[in-house]
C-alpha cells in the first residue's frame, strides 16, 4: 500500500514564480526575485538593444539602466492594472535604446515621463505591443522584431496636418474607450519588406483609421486604396484612397463605408492605383491583414 502526502514539498524548479509572482516579491525588495527575472529576460532585452541601437556594442549597459530601473521603479507597476511584465521591461528598453524617440502628440504627458508601461496612459498601446510580441511571431526573434516593428511605428508617427491633426486626436481618443474597436496588423503578404501598418476599425461609425511607416511616397498619377470585403462576396469595396506623407509615415481615417459581406470585416489590403481610385483593385496586395 502506498500513502500520497497531502502536504507535498514542491521544488522551486518545478513551478517556477510567474512574472507577476516576481515583480510582487520585488515591491517588497526581494533581491533574489530581481536576479531571477534578470535571468529570464536579459537576453531578450539584449537583443532589443542591439537591433535598436546605433551602436549595438553599447547594449549592455541598456540591459544594465532597465534592470536597475526595474528594480528602483518596482512599485510603479501596477499588478492589477498593467498587463505585462515583460512589455514593461521591453518599453523600458527603447527609453534607454532611443531616447530621444519622438511621441505622439495626444500623449500624455505623464505616461511619457513615467518609465512604466500602464493601459491607464494608452491601451491600444498595450494591445498593440501584445499583439505584436505574442500574436504574430513563429519564434522569439520575429516577435521582438515585429515588436520593434509595431513599437516604432507608435513612437515616429506624427500629424503633419493642424486639421487632421485634431481630427485624428478625438476619433482616437474616442475610439481608445470603445469595446467595439477592432485592431489589425497590415503587412507584405509576402514578407519581403518590414512595412508594417495599423488599422482601427470602428463598427459602429464603419470607419478605418490607418497608421503606417516606412510606406514609400507614391509617383504621380498614383494613389494607394485600402480594401476590404463588399457584401457581394466577388466584390471588393474601397475603403478609400490615401498618400504617405515624404517621411513615408500614413494617418488616414476614412469616411464611412457600405456594409460588409461578414459584418466584422478582418480582411482588408491595400493596392497602388490610379489617382483618383478605382471601383475593382487593379494591382496587387502591398499590404494585407488576415485573421490571427
Amino acid at each position: 500500500m502506498t500513502f500520497t502526502d497531502p502536504h507535498p514539498i514542491h521544488h522551486p524548479l518545478d513551478h517556477p514564480e510567474t512574472d507577476f509572482e516576481l515583480l510582487c516579491q520585488m515591491q517588497t525588495r526581494e533581491r533574489r526575485a530581481y536576479f531571477l527575472l534578470k535571468d529570464r529576460y536579459r537576453d531578450r532585452i539584449l537583443s532589443i538593444a542591439r537591433s535598436l541601437l546605433a551602436q549595438p556594442h553599447q547594449a549592455d549597459e541598456v540591459v544594465r539602466q532597465v534592470f536597475e530601473q526595474s528594480w528602483r521603479q518596482a512599485d510603479s507597476f501596477d499588478l492589477r492594472r498593467d498587463r505585462s511584465v515583460a512589455l514593461w521591461l521591453y518599453a523600458l528598453a527603447r527609453s534607454y535604446a532611443l531616447p530621444t524617440s519622438p511621441r505622439w502628440p495626444w500623449q500624455r504627458p505623464q505616461s511619457a515621463e513615467r518609465r512604466g508601461f500602464s493601459t491607464q496612459g494608452s491601451p491600444w498601446l498595450i494591445n498593440l505591443l501584445a499583439l505584436g510580441v505574442v500574436g504574430l511571431g513563429i519564434s522569439t526573434g520575429i516577435s521582438l522584431w515585429r515588436w520593434h516593428q509595431l513599437s516604432g511605428l507608435l513612437a515616429r508617427i506624427s500629424l503633419p496636418e493642424p486639421g487632421a491633426s485634431v481630427d485624428l486626436q478625438a476619433t482616437y481618443q474616442q475610439w481608445q474607450h470603445q469595446a467595439d474597436i477592432r485592431r489589425l496588423t497590415l503587412r507584405d503578404p509576402q514578407l519581403q519588406s518590414g512595412t508594417l501598418a495599423q488599422l482601427l476599425w470602428s463598427p459602429s461609425e464603419n470607419r478605418a483609421l490607418l497608421l503606417g511607416t516606412q510606406i514609400p511616397t507614391v509617383h504621380p498619377g498614383l494613389t494607394y486604396q485600402l480594401w476590404t470585403r463588399s457584401a457581394d462576396p466577388n466584390q471588393a469595396l474601397s475603403v478609400g484612397t490615401f498618400m504617405s506623407a515624404t517621411d513615408g509615415t500614413v494617418q488616414w481615417l476614412s469616411d464611412s463605408f457600405a456594409p460588409t459581406l461578414d459584418g466584422d470585416p478582418q480582411h482588408f489590403w491595400v493596392t497602388l492605383e490610379p489617382l483618383g481610385g478605382s471601383s475593382n483593385p487593379t494591382g496587387l496586395a502591398l499590404l494585407e491583414s488576415r485573421p490571427y
